[in-house]
């Protein structure tokens, strides 16, 4: 994932994609997206935001 430790989402999605754009390597964008909106899903889990629409 993101060189970015403690970065907010958005920011590592930002420069995710931006690493991606330089690499010419699109194909895997939306693998990446998976893997940062389900990091996200386990933030919010370990902040205590449960909803049990992310289950």
């Amino acid at each position: 994932m993101s060189k970015f430790v403690g970065a907010t989402l958005p920011e590592k999605i930002y420069a995710d994609l931006e690493d991606l754009k330089t690499k010419g390597n699109w194909i895997s964008t939306a693998d990446l997206l998976r893997d940062v909106i389900k990091e996200g899903v386990e933030v919010m889990r370990n902040r205590g935001l449960n909803d049990p629409a992310l289950a």
